[in-house]
Protein backbone atom coordinates (compact mmCIF):
# COMPACT_ATOMS: atom_id res chain seq x y z
CA UNK A 1 0.00 0.00 0.00
CA UNK A 2 1.29 3.96 -0.60
CA UNK A 3 2.09 5.75 1.75
CA UNK A 4 -1.52 7.82 2.92
CA UNK A 5 -1.58 11.02 4.96
CA UNK A 6 -1.10 10.91 8.99
CA UNK A 7 -4.75 12.43 9.25
CA UNK A 8 -6.53 9.85 7.48
CA UNK A 9 -5.37 7.29 10.53
CA UNK A 10 -7.78 8.96 12.60
CA UNK A 11 -10.93 9.12 10.18
CA UNK A 12 -12.49 5.49 11.45
CA UNK A 13 -12.52 6.91 15.18
CA UNK A 14 -13.69 10.22 14.11
CA UNK A 15 -16.65 8.61 11.96
CA UNK A 16 -17.47 6.33 15.15
CA UNK A 17 -17.99 9.14 17.16
CA UNK A 18 -19.96 11.20 15.25
CA UNK A 19 -21.92 8.94 13.18
CA UNK A 20 -24.64 5.86 14.67
CA UNK A 21 -23.60 3.24 12.26
CA UNK A 22 -22.60 -0.47 12.35
CA UNK A 23 -19.92 -0.78 9.89
CA UNK A 24 -16.95 1.79 8.87
CA UNK A 25 -14.71 1.45 6.18
CA UNK A 26 -11.63 3.94 5.19
CA UNK A 27 -10.10 3.41 1.76
CA UNK A 28 -6.92 4.86 -0.08
CA UNK A 29 -6.56 5.01 -3.96
CA UNK A 30 -2.56 5.92 -4.36
CA UNK A 31 -0.93 6.68 -7.57
CA UNK A 32 -1.44 3.07 -9.14
CA UNK A 33 -5.12 3.76 -9.30
CA UNK A 34 -5.70 0.57 -6.65
CA UNK A 35 -8.08 0.91 -4.16
CA UNK A 36 -7.10 -0.33 -1.09
CA UNK A 37 -8.31 -0.93 2.98
CA UNK A 38 -6.70 1.75 5.72
CA UNK A 39 -9.11 0.41 8.45
CA UNK A 40 -12.62 -1.36 8.92
CA UNK A 41 -15.00 -1.65 11.50
CA UNK A 42 -18.06 -4.68 11.01
CA UNK A 43 -15.90 -5.48 7.24
CA UNK A 44 -13.61 -8.07 6.20
CA UNK A 45 -10.60 -6.43 5.06
CA UNK A 46 -9.20 -9.01 3.80
CA UNK A 47 -12.11 -10.80 1.89
CA UNK A 48 -13.94 -7.12 1.37
CA UNK A 49 -13.34 -7.28 -2.27
CA UNK A 50 -13.66 -11.27 -2.61
CA UNK A 51 -16.88 -12.12 -0.48
CA UNK A 52 -18.07 -9.09 0.89
CA UNK A 53 -21.57 -8.02 -0.64
CA UNK A 54 -20.22 -4.52 -0.56
CA UNK A 55 -20.95 -2.70 -4.04
CA UNK A 56 -16.89 -1.91 -4.85
CA UNK A 57 -18.63 -0.40 -8.16
CA UNK A 58 -19.60 2.36 -5.88
CA UNK A 59 -16.27 2.95 -3.90
CA UNK A 60 -14.60 3.10 -7.49
CA UNK A 61 -17.38 5.49 -8.92
CA UNK A 62 -16.72 7.64 -5.77
CA UNK A 63 -12.72 7.79 -5.89
CA UNK A 64 -13.19 8.75 -9.31
CA UNK A 65 -15.78 11.33 -9.75
CA UNK A 66 -14.91 13.16 -6.26
CA UNK A 67 -18.56 13.40 -5.62
CA UNK A 68 -20.31 11.84 -2.71
CA UNK A 69 -23.07 9.38 -2.41
CA UNK A 70 -25.95 8.23 -0.04
CA UNK A 71 -29.34 6.88 0.16
CA UNK A 72 -32.49 8.78 1.67
CA UNK A 73 -35.43 7.69 2.22
CA UNK A 74 -37.22 8.27 -0.93
CA UNK A 75 -34.07 6.74 -3.15
CA UNK A 76 -33.35 2.94 -3.45
CA UNK A 77 -30.13 1.66 -2.77
CA UNK A 78 -27.39 1.71 -5.51
CA UNK A 79 -26.19 -1.53 -6.79
CA UNK A 80 -29.60 -3.12 -5.31
CA UNK A 81 -28.63 -7.13 -5.60
CA UNK A 82 -25.35 -6.85 -3.45
CA UNK A 83 -27.05 -4.30 -1.11
CA UNK A 84 -29.82 -6.57 -0.89
CA UNK A 85 -28.07 -9.65 0.13
CA UNK A 86 -26.27 -7.49 2.79
CA UNK A 87 -29.30 -6.80 4.40
CA UNK A 88 -28.31 -3.04 3.56
CA UNK A 89 -30.51 -0.32 4.56
CA UNK A 90 -28.54 2.70 4.00
CA UNK A 91 -25.76 4.01 3.51
CA UNK A 92 -23.43 7.09 3.05
CA UNK A 93 -19.71 7.46 0.79
CA UNK A 94 -17.70 10.68 0.42
CA UNK A 95 -14.22 11.44 -0.90
CA UNK A 96 -11.63 12.83 0.73
CA UNK A 97 -9.16 15.10 -1.03
CA UNK A 98 -5.67 16.59 -0.35
CA UNK A 99 -4.35 20.04 -1.36
CA UNK A 100 -1.70 19.43 -3.80
CA UNK A 101 -1.58 15.60 -3.88
CA UNK A 102 -3.17 13.88 -6.57
CA UNK A 103 -4.70 10.35 -4.50
CA UNK A 104 -7.64 9.90 -2.73
CA UNK A 105 -9.42 8.29 -0.17
CA UNK A 106 -12.91 7.22 0.46
CA UNK A 107 -14.98 7.33 3.75
CA UNK A 108 -18.12 4.97 3.98
CA UNK A 109 -20.33 4.02 6.19
CA UNK A 110 -23.87 1.68 5.99
CA UNK A 111 -26.55 0.55 8.41
CA UNK A 112 -28.66 -2.54 8.59
CA UNK A 113 -31.04 -1.23 11.10
CA UNK A 114 -34.96 -1.36 9.65
CA UNK A 115 -36.13 2.14 11.04
CA UNK A 116 -32.88 4.76 11.45
CA UNK A 117 -31.52 5.86 8.06
CA UNK A 118 -29.20 8.43 7.67
CA UNK A 119 -30.62 11.91 7.68
CA UNK A 120 -29.26 14.52 5.75
CA UNK A 121 -27.56 15.74 9.07
CA UNK A 122 -25.42 12.78 9.32
CA UNK A 123 -24.36 13.30 5.49
CA UNK A 124 -23.55 16.78 5.87
CA UNK A 125 -21.28 15.64 9.32
CA UNK A 126 -19.54 12.64 6.96
CA UNK A 127 -18.98 16.02 4.56
CA UNK A 128 -17.68 17.86 7.19
CA UNK A 129 -15.17 14.98 8.26
CA UNK A 130 -13.75 14.54 4.79
CA UNK A 131 -13.07 18.20 4.46
CA UNK A 132 -11.10 18.00 8.01
CA UNK A 133 -8.97 14.80 7.11
CA UNK A 134 -8.45 15.78 4.04
CA UNK A 135 -7.23 19.58 5.22
CA UNK A 136 -6.76 18.95 8.86
CA UNK A 137 -5.08 22.40 9.24
CA UNK A 138 -7.90 24.73 8.67
CA UNK A 139 -10.15 25.33 11.89
CA UNK A 140 -12.97 22.83 11.24
CA UNK A 141 -14.87 21.48 14.07
CA UNK A 142 -16.69 18.15 13.64
CA UNK A 143 -19.59 18.02 16.01
CA UNK A 144 -19.98 14.53 17.79
CA UNK A 145 -23.50 13.48 17.37
CA UNK A 146 -25.13 10.13 16.95
CA UNK A 147 -28.91 9.47 16.28
CA UNK A 148 -29.91 8.85 19.57
CA UNK A 149 -28.31 12.57 21.23
CA UNK A 150 -29.05 15.17 19.27
CA UNK A 151 -26.47 18.48 19.17
CA UNK A 152 -26.28 20.36 21.72
CA UNK A 153 -27.56 23.54 20.58
CA UNK A 154 -24.67 26.62 20.87
CA UNK A 155 -25.50 30.47 22.42
CA UNK A 156 -25.52 32.22 19.84
CA UNK A 157 -26.33 35.98 20.88
CA UNK A 158 -26.47 37.54 17.64
CA UNK A 159 -29.00 35.39 16.46
CA UNK A 160 -32.53 36.99 15.51
CA UNK A 161 -35.78 35.30 15.92
CA UNK A 162 -37.40 35.75 12.21
CA UNK A 163 -41.71 35.85 12.89
CA UNK A 164 -42.54 33.93 9.66
CA UNK A 165 -46.47 34.09 9.00
CA UNK A 166 -48.42 30.78 8.44
CA UNK A 167 -48.57 31.32 4.79
CA UNK A 168 -44.99 31.86 4.58
CA UNK A 169 -43.89 28.59 7.52
CA UNK A 170 -46.24 26.55 4.77
CA UNK A 171 -44.41 27.71 1.76
CA UNK A 172 -41.06 26.49 3.36
CA UNK A 173 -41.77 23.71 4.46
CA UNK A 174 -43.71 22.35 1.17
CA UNK A 175 -40.09 23.93 -0.95
CA UNK A 176 -38.14 21.49 1.60
CA UNK A 177 -40.23 18.03 1.01
CA UNK A 178 -40.99 19.08 -2.96
CA UNK A 179 -36.81 19.55 -2.54
CA UNK A 180 -35.62 16.15 -0.76
CA UNK A 181 -38.16 14.18 -2.64
CA UNK A 182 -36.98 15.13 -5.99
CA UNK A 183 -33.29 14.33 -4.53
CA UNK A 184 -32.18 17.64 -3.93
CA UNK A 185 -29.62 18.10 -0.73
CA UNK A 186 -31.27 19.71 1.99
CA UNK A 187 -28.37 22.32 2.16
CA UNK A 188 -29.09 23.12 -1.40
CA UNK A 189 -32.50 23.72 -1.53
CA UNK A 190 -32.27 25.88 1.61
CA UNK A 191 -29.32 27.95 -0.49
CA UNK A 192 -31.63 27.96 -3.37
CA UNK A 193 -34.92 29.46 -1.07
CA UNK A 194 -32.75 31.78 0.54
CA UNK A 195 -31.86 33.34 -3.20
CA UNK A 196 -35.25 32.92 -4.13
CA UNK A 197 -37.58 32.93 -1.86
CA UNK A 198 -40.96 35.20 -1.99
CA UNK A 199 -40.06 37.42 0.85
CA UNK A 200 -37.22 39.14 2.46
CA UNK A 201 -37.95 37.55 5.38
CA UNK A 202 -37.81 33.74 4.91
CA UNK A 203 -34.59 34.54 2.53
CA UNK A 204 -32.97 36.55 5.70
CA UNK A 205 -34.16 33.38 7.93
CA UNK A 206 -33.19 30.74 5.49
CA UNK A 207 -29.77 32.52 4.76
CA UNK A 208 -29.21 32.37 8.95
CA UNK A 209 -30.44 28.58 8.52
CA UNK A 210 -28.25 27.79 5.87
CA UNK A 211 -25.46 28.64 8.17
CA UNK A 212 -26.25 26.90 11.16
CA UNK A 213 -26.86 23.69 9.48
CA UNK A 214 -23.52 23.89 7.65
CA UNK A 215 -21.85 23.48 11.22
CA UNK A 216 -23.73 19.91 11.86
CA UNK A 217 -26.86 21.11 13.63
CA UNK A 218 -30.28 19.28 12.68
CA UNK A 219 -33.01 21.29 11.08
CA UNK A 220 -34.90 21.37 14.16
CA UNK A 221 -32.04 22.41 15.79
CA UNK A 222 -31.87 25.63 13.41
CA UNK A 223 -35.63 25.78 13.42
CA UNK A 224 -35.77 26.58 16.96
CA UNK A 225 -33.31 29.11 17.10
CA UNK A 226 -34.61 31.54 14.66
CA UNK A 227 -37.78 30.74 13.85
CA UNK A 228 -41.20 31.02 15.80
CA UNK A 229 -42.44 27.65 14.87
CA UNK A 230 -44.89 26.05 17.24
CA UNK A 231 -43.79 23.44 19.43
CA UNK A 232 -45.84 20.70 17.70
CA UNK A 233 -43.39 21.55 14.74
CA UNK A 234 -40.35 21.07 16.56
CA UNK A 235 -41.11 18.04 17.66
CA UNK A 236 -42.48 16.31 14.87
CA UNK A 237 -38.87 17.67 12.88
CA UNK A 238 -36.84 15.92 15.30
CA UNK A 239 -38.85 12.84 15.18
CA UNK A 240 -38.64 12.66 11.77
CA UNK A 241 -35.15 13.43 11.26
CA UNK A 242 -34.57 10.40 14.09
CA UNK A 243 -36.75 8.40 11.91
CA UNK A 244 -35.51 9.21 8.52
CA UNK A 245 -38.81 10.30 7.19
CA UNK A 246 -38.45 14.08 7.20
CA UNK A 247 -39.37 14.80 3.62
CA UNK A 248 -42.81 13.14 4.32
CA UNK A 249 -43.32 15.36 7.74
CA UNK A 250 -42.20 17.95 5.72
CA UNK A 251 -45.48 17.77 3.39
CA UNK A 252 -47.51 16.93 6.31
CA UNK A 253 -46.60 19.75 8.13
CA UNK A 254 -47.45 22.33 5.44
CA UNK A 255 -50.66 20.52 4.76
CA UNK A 256 -51.30 21.04 8.21
CA UNK A 257 -50.64 24.59 8.78
CA UNK A 258 -52.17 25.38 5.08
CA UNK A 259 -56.05 23.65 7.01
CA UNK A 260 -55.56 25.34 10.06
CA UNK A 261 -54.46 28.65 8.51
CA UNK A 262 -57.78 27.66 6.58
CA UNK A 263 -59.83 27.44 9.39
CA UNK A 264 -59.05 30.37 11.52
CA UNK A 265 -59.42 32.66 8.47
CA UNK A 266 -63.02 30.89 7.80
CA UNK A 267 -63.61 31.75 11.45
CA UNK A 268 -62.38 35.67 10.72
CA UNK A 269 -64.53 35.70 7.60
CA UNK A 270 -67.94 34.65 9.19
CA UNK A 271 -67.18 37.65 12.10
CA UNK A 272 -67.07 40.37 9.13
CA UNK A 273 -70.11 40.52 8.53
CA UNK A 274 -71.70 40.83 11.74
CA UNK A 275 -68.49 43.57 13.01
CA UNK A 276 -69.74 45.85 9.82
CA UNK A 277 -73.14 45.82 10.97
CA UNK A 278 -72.19 46.77 14.06
CA UNK A 279 -70.15 49.38 12.36
CA UNK A 280 -73.04 50.72 10.26
CA UNK A 281 -75.52 50.71 13.63
CA UNK A 282 -73.06 52.76 16.51
CA UNK A 283 -71.66 55.09 13.36
CA UNK A 284 -75.31 55.77 12.46
CA UNK A 285 -76.70 56.05 15.80
CA UNK A 286 -74.06 58.85 16.21
CA UNK A 287 -74.47 60.82 13.21
CA UNK A 288 -77.98 60.99 13.17
CA UNK A 289 -78.18 63.05 16.66
CA UNK A 290 -75.24 65.15 15.47
CA UNK A 291 -76.02 66.13 12.21
CA UNK A 292 -78.90 65.34 11.01
CA UNK A 293 -81.71 65.68 13.90
CA UNK A 294 -79.57 68.30 15.64
CA UNK A 295 -82.43 71.41 14.92
CA UNK A 296 -85.07 68.80 16.16
CA UNK A 297 -83.69 67.57 18.74
CA UNK A 298 -82.63 71.23 20.10
CA UNK A 299 -86.05 71.77 19.30
CA UNK A 300 -87.43 69.23 22.09
CA UNK A 301 -84.68 70.61 24.69
CA UNK A 302 -87.78 73.25 25.89
CA UNK A 303 -90.41 70.67 26.69
CA UNK A 304 -90.70 69.98 30.71
CA UNK A 305 -90.12 66.26 30.07
CA UNK A 306 -88.53 64.27 27.34
CA UNK A 307 -89.63 60.61 26.43
CA UNK A 308 -86.37 58.21 27.19
CA UNK A 309 -85.68 57.73 23.72
CA UNK A 310 -85.33 60.81 23.02
CA UNK A 311 -82.99 61.80 26.11
CA UNK A 312 -80.60 59.16 24.64
CA UNK A 313 -80.47 61.07 21.03
CA UNK A 314 -80.37 64.46 23.16
CA UNK A 315 -77.49 62.95 25.07
CA UNK A 316 -75.64 61.50 22.45
CA UNK A 317 -75.60 65.07 20.33
CA UNK A 318 -74.32 66.79 22.67
CA UNK A 319 -71.77 64.21 23.36
CA UNK A 320 -71.02 64.51 19.57
CA UNK A 321 -70.66 68.39 19.59
CA UNK A 322 -68.05 68.26 22.37
CA UNK A 323 -64.94 69.64 20.52
CA UNK A 324 -62.85 66.71 22.39
CA UNK A 325 -64.64 63.60 21.74
CA UNK A 326 -63.69 63.35 18.26
CA UNK A 327 -60.30 63.78 18.82
CA UNK A 328 -60.95 61.36 21.92
CA UNK A 329 -62.86 58.97 19.53
CA UNK A 330 -59.51 59.44 16.83
CA UNK A 331 -57.23 58.36 19.29
CA UNK A 332 -59.46 55.59 20.23
CA UNK A 333 -59.88 53.77 17.21
CA UNK A 334 -56.16 53.89 16.69
CA UNK A 335 -55.39 52.61 20.70
CA UNK A 336 -58.21 49.48 20.38
CA UNK A 337 -56.16 47.33 18.12
CA UNK A 338 -53.52 47.64 20.89
CA UNK A 339 -56.27 47.18 23.63
CA UNK A 340 -57.48 44.28 22.10
CA UNK A 341 -54.45 42.55 21.74
CA UNK A 342 -53.16 43.63 25.36
CA UNK A 343 -56.81 42.00 26.47
CA UNK A 344 -56.09 38.80 24.47
CA UNK A 345 -52.81 38.15 25.56
CA UNK A 346 -54.13 38.07 29.21
CA UNK A 347 -54.96 34.64 29.90
CA UNK A 348 -58.32 35.40 32.04
CA UNK A 349 -59.15 37.35 29.43
CA UNK A 350 -58.92 34.56 27.15
CA UNK A 351 -60.54 32.45 29.06
CA UNK A 352 -63.84 33.69 29.37
CA UNK A 353 -63.59 34.85 25.74
CA UNK A 354 -63.01 30.79 24.72
CA UNK A 355 -65.61 29.83 27.45
CA UNK A 356 -68.45 32.24 26.39
CA UNK A 357 -68.27 31.27 22.59
CA UNK A 358 -68.07 27.75 24.22
CA UNK A 359 -71.61 28.31 26.42
CA UNK A 360 -73.05 30.82 23.66
CA UNK A 361 -75.61 29.22 21.66
CA UNK A 362 -74.91 29.75 18.25
CA UNK A 363 -71.29 29.34 18.16
CA UNK A 364 -71.01 26.07 20.92
CA UNK A 365 -70.90 23.93 17.90
CA UNK A 366 -68.58 25.77 15.63
CA UNK A 367 -66.06 25.99 18.41
CA UNK A 368 -66.37 22.25 19.73
CA UNK A 369 -65.74 21.16 16.59
CA UNK A 370 -62.55 23.39 16.08
CA UNK A 371 -61.09 21.48 19.46
CA UNK A 372 -61.85 18.41 17.87
CA UNK A 373 -60.16 19.10 14.29
CA UNK A 374 -57.04 21.01 15.91
CA UNK A 375 -57.03 17.93 18.55
CA UNK A 376 -57.38 14.87 15.87
CA UNK A 377 -55.04 16.93 13.66
CA UNK A 378 -52.13 17.52 15.50
CA UNK A 379 -52.35 14.34 17.81
CA UNK A 380 -52.58 11.99 14.37
CA UNK A 381 -49.57 14.00 12.58
CA UNK A 382 -47.47 13.77 15.50
CA UNK A 383 -48.26 10.17 16.18
CA UNK A 384 -47.64 9.61 12.20
CA UNK A 385 -44.61 10.83 12.42
CA UNK A 386 -42.82 8.96 15.47
CA UNK A 387 -43.69 11.23 18.75
CA UNK A 388 -44.60 9.21 21.65
CA UNK A 389 -48.47 9.51 22.44
CA UNK A 390 -47.36 11.47 26.34
CA UNK A 391 -45.47 13.71 23.96
CA UNK A 392 -48.04 13.96 21.78
CA UNK A 393 -50.69 14.43 23.43
CA UNK A 394 -49.07 17.40 25.42
CA UNK A 395 -48.11 19.64 22.57
CA UNK A 396 -51.54 18.83 21.07
CA UNK A 397 -53.16 20.31 24.25
CA UNK A 398 -50.64 22.96 24.46
CA UNK A 399 -51.05 24.43 20.67
CA UNK A 400 -54.83 23.45 20.67
CA UNK A 401 -54.91 27.40 21.18
CA UNK A 402 -57.96 26.76 23.84
CA UNK A 403 -57.47 27.32 27.45
CA UNK A 404 -60.28 25.22 28.43
CA UNK A 405 -58.16 22.36 26.74
CA UNK A 406 -54.75 23.84 28.09
CA UNK A 407 -56.66 24.12 31.90
CA UNK A 408 -57.39 20.44 31.72
CA UNK A 409 -54.50 19.07 30.36
CA UNK A 410 -52.19 18.24 33.31
CA UNK A 411 -55.19 15.95 34.60
CA UNK A 412 -55.39 14.49 31.03
CA UNK A 413 -51.93 13.85 30.96
CA UNK A 414 -51.81 12.15 34.60
CA UNK A 415 -54.48 9.69 34.06
CA UNK A 416 -52.67 8.45 30.16
CA UNK A 417 -49.64 8.18 31.93
CA UNK A 418 -51.23 6.00 34.70
CA UNK A 419 -52.14 3.65 31.72
CA UNK A 420 -55.38 4.90 31.58
CA UNK A 421 -56.76 4.71 27.38
CA UNK A 422 -56.61 8.02 25.75
CA UNK A 423 -60.54 7.71 24.94
CA UNK A 424 -61.24 7.51 28.90
CA UNK A 425 -58.35 10.69 29.34
CA UNK A 426 -60.26 12.89 27.26
CA UNK A 427 -63.68 12.75 28.79
CA UNK A 428 -61.87 15.55 31.17
CA UNK A 429 -61.05 17.68 28.00
CA UNK A 430 -64.57 20.16 27.67
CA UNK A 431 -65.57 20.52 24.25
CA UNK A 432 -64.59 17.15 23.51
CA UNK A 433 -67.99 15.36 22.09
CA UNK A 434 -69.53 11.87 23.07
CA UNK A 435 -68.84 10.73 19.71
CA UNK A 436 -65.23 11.65 19.52
CA UNK A 437 -64.33 9.43 22.53
CA UNK A 438 -66.52 6.75 20.39
CA UNK A 439 -64.39 6.55 17.45
CA UNK A 440 -61.26 7.04 19.34
CA UNK A 441 -62.21 3.59 21.36
CA UNK A 442 -62.54 1.91 18.30
CA UNK A 443 -59.12 3.26 17.05
CA UNK A 444 -57.82 1.81 20.25
CA UNK A 445 -59.09 -1.36 20.39
CA UNK A 446 -57.98 -2.13 16.65
CA UNK A 447 -54.90 -0.97 16.94
CA UNK A 448 -55.29 1.45 14.84
CA UNK A 449 -55.23 4.93 16.50
CA UNK A 450 -53.54 6.92 14.21
CA UNK A 451 -55.80 5.98 10.82
CA UNK A 452 -59.11 6.56 13.15
CA UNK A 453 -57.36 9.80 14.06
CA UNK A 454 -57.21 10.91 10.76
CA UNK A 455 -60.55 9.86 9.81
CA UNK A 456 -62.40 11.62 13.13
CA UNK A 457 -60.37 15.08 11.92
CA UNK A 458 -61.70 14.20 8.47
CA UNK A 459 -65.25 13.78 10.03
CA UNK A 460 -64.57 16.73 12.33
CA UNK A 461 -63.64 19.73 9.57
CA UNK A 462 -66.98 18.37 7.77
CA UNK A 463 -68.91 19.08 11.29
CA UNK A 464 -66.71 22.45 11.94
CA UNK A 465 -67.96 23.77 7.97
CA UNK A 466 -71.34 22.77 8.40
CA UNK A 467 -71.11 24.52 12.47
CA UNK A 468 -69.71 27.45 11.38
CA UNK A 469 -72.43 27.89 8.17
CA UNK A 470 -74.72 27.17 10.71
CA UNK A 471 -73.38 29.92 13.03
CA UNK A 472 -73.90 32.29 10.49
CA UNK A 473 -76.98 32.25 9.52
CA UNK A 474 -78.27 32.53 13.25
CA UNK A 475 -75.46 35.67 14.12
CA UNK A 476 -76.26 37.34 11.22
CA UNK A 477 -79.97 38.04 11.82
CA UNK A 478 -78.94 39.13 15.21
CA UNK A 479 -76.87 41.20 13.83
CA UNK A 480 -79.74 43.06 11.94
CA UNK A 481 -81.94 42.67 14.95
CA UNK A 482 -78.88 45.11 16.89
CA UNK A 483 -78.85 47.46 13.90
CA UNK A 484 -83.14 47.22 13.84
CA UNK A 485 -82.81 47.85 17.64
CA UNK A 486 -80.73 51.16 17.06
CA UNK A 487 -83.08 52.47 14.02
CA UNK A 488 -85.98 52.20 16.64
CA UNK A 489 -84.61 54.02 19.33
CA UNK A 490 -83.83 56.76 16.93
CA UNK A 491 -87.35 56.84 15.23
CA UNK A 492 -89.07 56.56 18.72
CA UNK A 493 -86.70 58.90 19.48
CA UNK A 494 -87.76 61.69 17.23
CA UNK A 495 -91.72 60.76 16.68
CA UNK A 496 -92.49 60.29 20.57
CA UNK A 497 -91.95 64.28 21.25
CA UNK A 498 -93.63 65.42 18.01
CA UNK A 499 -97.02 63.36 19.18
CA UNK A 500 -96.65 64.35 22.62
CA UNK A 501 -96.66 68.20 21.16
CA UNK A 502 -99.79 67.51 18.82
CA UNK A 503 -101.47 66.49 22.34
CA UNK A 504 -100.88 69.82 23.50
CA UNK A 505 -102.51 71.35 21.05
Amino acid sequence: MSAYPESLKSALRLMQDGIGAERYLVCWRGLNQQLEVVDSVGLDQNALFVSEALSVSLLEQVASSGEPCWSDQQKLIDGSLTFLLAGIKSYMCVPVRFPGRSETAVLYVDDRKTVARFTYTDYTNLLNLARRVGNPTANQKFPAQTRAMPTRPVEMKSENVFRLPNAQQVSFFRSLSTFINAGIPLLHGIHALAQNAESKVLQSFCEALHRILLKGSPLSEGCRRLGNFSPMVLHMLKSAENAGQLAEVLGLLALYLEENYARLARIRSALVYPALVLIASLAMAIVLPTFVLRDQLKSYTTMAELPFPTKILVLVGDIARFPGSWLAGLIGVFLLPRLLRKLMADERVRRRYHRLFWLFGPTARSYCAWQEVSLASSLGLQLKSGVSLLEALRTSLLVSGSPLLLDASEDILEKVRNGQQLSKALELAPGISKPFRQLLVAGEESGHIVSSLEWIANAAKLDFDHAVDTSIRLVEPMAMLLMGLIVGVVTLGTLLPSLKLMDQF
